[in-house]
């Protein structure tokens, strides 16, 4: 990775709400599916994205996506 590349293990949702890692969410466009928070990336240039590992139950898979896509976000049990 390049070193102006910012790593982020918080990504803020919303005014109310932070991804933090092991944290669930869903994404728009794609039925059932569950991902787990990883951490979040901003390039040089401005340009976010969220990596993120899940899908459909038994075919997960590690996934970068743009954070406009991120609903209805899940927060982790306190304490795990």
């Amino acid at each position: 990775m390049p070193k102006e590349w910012k790593i982020s293990y918080e990504h803020p949702v919303d005014a109310k709400t932070t991804l933090e890692v092991g944290d669930t969410f869903s994404l728009q466009g794609e039925r059932g599916s569950r991902y787990k928070f990883i951490r979040s990336i901003e390039t040089e240039a401005g340009e976010v994205w969220v990596d993120c590992f899940g899908g459909t139950s038994g075919y997960g898979q590690a996934r970068s996506v743009f954070p406009d896509r991120i609903v209805r976000v899940k927060k982790k049990p306190s304490g795990s």
